[in-house]
Parts: C-alpha cells; structure tokens; sequence
C-alpha cells in the first residue's frame, strides 16, 4: 500500500491557522501519557531540517505541548508544505526580528 504524500498525512491531524503566535492547532486532543490530563500548547520552532535522503522532505515545524498537571512537554515533528513554511518563518521573522527560534507561548500571550 502506498502512503498518502507526508504534507497530506499531515494535513489529515494538523490544521494551518496562519497566525504565527501558534500556527498549527491539532484536530484531535493532546493527552497526557503519565497522568491523562489534556496538554496545552507550550511552544513551537519552524526549522529546514537537511537530509542525506535527497526526497526527504525539509520544512518542518516543531510544536510542544505541556500538561499543567505533571509537567510532561510532549513534541510533534510536524512536516508542512513549503509555501506555509515560507508564510510563517517570515511572520515569526517580522515579530520577533529572528530566523529560526523557539516560540515560546508564554511569549506571545497578550
């Protein structure tokens, strides 16, 4: 069986927001492994991750969860196409005057 291109796979459990303070929300809930609590965004990094695979795919953001109750971070490796990747590196670049970092939620409350 052939699996469905990795940015469509990803599609079907990650949904753009467009927003660069958190810019995939999950379509299913976050839960806590240890103590079953649901977790909350903590942070995010948009990164262009190299591959010796020439068909790997590159643009990747990385997103964090946090359970407010045991303190369990848990992070997905989230492939995005290039396009949004493009479209949030330049709005994190825009706010935060870097390429590059890790977002963190704390940071961009308002």
């Amino acid at each position: 069986m052939l699996l469905p291109d990795i940015v469509e796979r990803a599609k079907q459990y990650w949904e753009y927001t467009y927003f660069w303070k958190q810019p995939l929300k999950p379509k299913f809930k976050v839960i806590c492994h240890f103590c079953g609590n649901e977790m909350v965004f903590h942070w995010y990094r948009v990164h262009k991750r190299q591959y010796k695979n020439p068909k790997a795919h590159p643009y990747r953001i990385d997103i964090g969860f946090k359970c407010m109750n045991c303190f369990h971070l848990e992070v997905f490796g989230v492939p995005v196409d290039e396009d949004y990747w493009n479209f949030i590196s330049n709005e994190v670049y825009k706010h935060t005057g870097h390429f590059d970092i890790v977002v963190n939620a704390v940071e961009v409350i308002e």
